[in-house]
């Protein structure tokens, strides 16, 4: 392990839900929110088209592709390009709805983006990032596929002591150079999630300043690369998701799950969850239905024995409607859901699989081995 591999641990265990929730809610249909969920929790019947799951192994610098047919590693892509970093570890995956190409985000200084061809399985390229820039903590792509965010901390190859340049690098994918450097409102602050609304004209960068136990989402115009007003959030490093129309955000808290108004950026209702703040901390995984538009939160259990369990929250009546064990113990970090609501997998980063959930039945459907600390998970 690299002597990054302490920090690079911690980050992609904070950070690893942002791009993986966007990728897919940007594939949802437009409509009302609350038509979202007309059906309740429990998606229409439907037929499941054939797709695959990529997931980043932390550790190994691979990406195992999961065949959800079978609920099996099918394939196994080795993505750092040595020749670049022999440091980096994967923290993140983000898919674009419009592109088939998936953007795994390596750590380490300096941070890495590699492009995998989602119909061959195969790396086709890898982009390092400035030396100069701090390292990378969270990935968001836009619904075309033409540009890449990447959230950065303080501190970079060139002076690890620089405080001044966290932000938002953005990056032109067809050809991996950084086309602007968004400054975040303080420069304090790390960013440690990233979310795109599924029209691609928002970016909210979640960043906490521990001087002020305070955290803000900073709402950007993609199509200035300004910001253009902040939201304050709950202290702890709140994650995001975003409702199918986008005039809804979720972000996560020590006590439950905060309601925001897109439009205007308040918060209107707190969802309280039996995973929330189940160690004192924050839920990391979050992610919204693309077919119902419920909630989902992934955390460990906090009454009786340890357990992960993933929740799942109706928004329209800001409810929790079920708790699904997981079938281990140890903290989840990422949840990803089919377009069409029936399954959720969720990467658990410690133990090293992958739960399936059937999400009609709100049961464990199978849980499937053979991960290297899986940083994050995404449906083509």
């Amino acid at each position: 392990m690299s002597a990054h591999s302490t920090d690079a641990s911690f980050r992609f265990v904070r950070v690893v839900i942002a791009a993986v929730a966007l990728s897919i809610l940007a594939g949802c249909t437009t409509g009302s929110h609350p038509a979202a969920a007309a059906v309740g929790c429990t998606p229409p019947a439907r037929a499941i088209p054939a797709q695959q799951a990529f997931v980043p192994n932390g550790q190994s610098g691979t990406v195992s592709v999961i065949d959800t047919a079978t609920d099996t590693i099918a394939t196994t892509i080795a993505t750092i390009d040595t020749t670049i970093d022999t440091t980096s570890e994967l923290v993140q995956v983000a898919l674009p709805t419009d592109s088939p190409r998936a953007y795994i985000l390596g750590g380490g200084f300096p941070g890495t983006i590699s492009v995998i061809d989602t119909t061959t399985d195969a790396l086709t390229t890898t982009f390092p990032l400035p030396a100069d820039a701090g390292p990378p903590l969270s990935i968001a792509v836009s619904p075309d596929g033409s540009r890449a965010y990447i959230a950065v901390s303080t501190g970079s190859a060139t002076d690890p002591g620089d405080t001044a340049n966290s932000g938002i690098l953005v990056l032109d994918t067809a050809t991996g150079k950084v086309t602007a450097d968004i400054a975040l409102t303080d420069p304090g602050l790390a960013g440690s999630t990233l979310a795109i609304s599924p029209d691609g004209t928002h970016l909210y960068a979640v960043s906490t300043d521990p001087t002020i136990t305070q955290s803000v989402a900073s709402v950007i115009d993609t199509g200035t690369d300004a910001i253009t007003s902040t939201i304050p959030l709950p202290y702890g490093n709140p994650t995001l998701a975003i409702s199918p129309d986008g005039t809804h955000l979720y972000a996560t808290s020590t006590t439950g799950v905060e309601i925001i108004d897109a439009s205007t950026g308040t918060v209107t209702a707190t969802i309280p969850v039996p995973s929330g703040g189940a160690d004192g901390g924050t839920p990391i995984g979050i992610a919204v239905s693309p077919a119902t538009g419920c909630l989902y939160i992934a955390d460990t259990s906090p009454t009786g024995p340890s357990a992960s369990i993933l929740t799942q929250i109706d928004p329209t009546t800001d409810t929790t409607t079920a708790t699904i064990p997981l079938g281990h113990t140890l903290p989840p970090f990422a949840i990803a859901l089919d377009p069409q609501g029936e399954r959720a997998y969720i990467a658990n980063g410690v133990n090293n699989t992958v739960s399936v959930i059937d999400i009609r039945t709100d049961t464990l459907l199978a849980t499937i081995h053979g991960f290297d600390g899986p940083a994050g998970i995404a449906l083509d």
